[in-house]
């Protein structure tokens, strides 16, 4: 569960903990405001879903998936997802562009 304060203010932000998240290879509930940028990268990850604060209905049901899925011990999340966030790809990347100048 990942929550982030409804403000828009707070859209782009992208805490580190999301990365954490994603790489234990669980699915991520994430909670924050409208058009938030750290939901739609987990989304994009294919490592969970993010709802805004007014989507109740869509959380529960969302939560009655896994959870049902988890009953079942089908319940699989790749961590693949969140490779190119990795520590090692990020420096790599930044290596390469320092290398360029």
């Amino acid at each position: 569960l990942l929550i982030e304060i409804d403000s828009p203010e707070t859209r782009g932000i992208v805490p580190g903990k999301l990365f954490e998240y994603m790489a234990a290879a669980r699915p991520v509930l994430a909670v924050g405001p409208e058009g938030w940028e750290a939901a739609d990268r987990l989304e994009a990850a294919g490592c969970g879903k993010g709802f805004s604060y007014g989507q109740q209905e869509a959380i529960t049901a969302k939560l009655r998936e896994w959870f049902a899925l988890y009953s079942k011990g089908e319940l699989e999340q790749d961590a693949g997802g969140s490779l190119p966030y990795h520590r090692r790809i990020l420096t790599e990347q930044l290596a390469t562009i320092l290398w360029e100048l």
